[in-house]
């Protein structure tokens, strides 16, 4: 008799299973948090249908396994922290991550000081573009601070205070 891998139980079984999109959730979940929005994107790809993916998430949300605010405050410290992004990168980045709106803007993004982030970025880049002419070095690190999204006001306070 021939075992079925996990992939192919899983395809064997009916997608009205709430049992199903649980696990599959579950599993999902252990790998990285992951909002709302992100979990019923991936049930739907998997095939669950929209009442069966909607009883998962109510499950996942009773066990508190689903906490937008919760992911939004860890996301929040990952951009500023790690990934070194300004106020308008870290909500891009939460928009991608699927986070809703409201949650982002009671978050209190607006009030976190992001000088010494871009600081940061500009002492560990300027190094290695000193021997440029200064308005090109200028330009250069303003676009890097300016991708990360970094406000114009921040950009020039830490050009003026580190170049």
């Amino acid at each position: 008799m021939k075992r079925l891998n996990r992939k192919s139980r899983m395809t064997s079984r009916s997608k009205d299973s709430i049992s199903d999109a649980v696990s599959y959730s579950i599993r999902l979940l252990s790998i990285r948090g992951r909002s709302e929005k992100e979990l019923k994107e991936r049930l739907t790809k998997k095939g669950f249908n929209q009442g069966t993916m909607e009883k998962a998430i109510d499950v996942l949300r009773g066990y508190g396994y689903i906490n937008d605010r919760r992911l939004a405050e860890h996301l929040i410290s990952y951009a500023f922290t790690d990934r070194k992004l300004g106020r308008r990168g870290t909500t891009s980045f939460l928009h991608k991550r699927g986070i809703p709106v409201e949650i982002i803007t009671e978050s209190g993004i607006e009030s976190l000081d992001e000088r010494p982030g871009a600081e940061e970025l500009v002492r560990k880049r300027a190094p290695r573009i000193s021997e440029l002419p200064e308005d090109k070095k200028r330009r250069r690190l303003y676009g890097m601070l300016s991708r990360r999204g970094y406000s114009s006001e921040t950009i020039s306070y830490v050009l003026k205070k580190v170049l």
